[in-house]
């Protein structure tokens, strides 16, 4: 039905006709709601992304604590400095990190 109306309002415009085929005849039409919600999930991910990628740097810093590779002192250091991790959530961090295991040094 869309197509029948397309073309009979698009006789005579070659240019207008064409375009209309593109965007009816299978282009992806993104209605408002769903690029709202697609570019949010988008950022959600990319957000997800860093903090994990920021996680994990805080795990190698704790894990080097806990091994004593690093000083803790050290380690906390540059947890607060480069990823905004107090010495005091630093500290209780380190020791949640291995509960049941007794190696900890430092």
């Amino acid at each position: 039905m869309i197509q029948k109306v397309a073309d009979s309002l698009s006789v005579k415009y070659d240019n207008a006709r064409k375009e209309l085929d593109e965007v009816m005849g299978g282009k992806i039409l993104e209605f408002r709601g769903e690029s709202i919600f697609n570019k949010g999930k988008e950022e959600g991910r990319e957000e997800g992304r860093e903090e994990g990628k920021e996680e994990g740097k805080v795990d190698e810093l704790l894990d080097l604590a806990y091994d004593g590779t690093l000083p803790v002192d050290v380690a906390a250091k540059r947890a607060e400095t480069k990823y905004k991790v107090s010495k005091e959530d630093f500290m209780k961090m380190l020791k949640a990190y291995k509960p049941d295991d007794n190696l900890m040094q430092g």
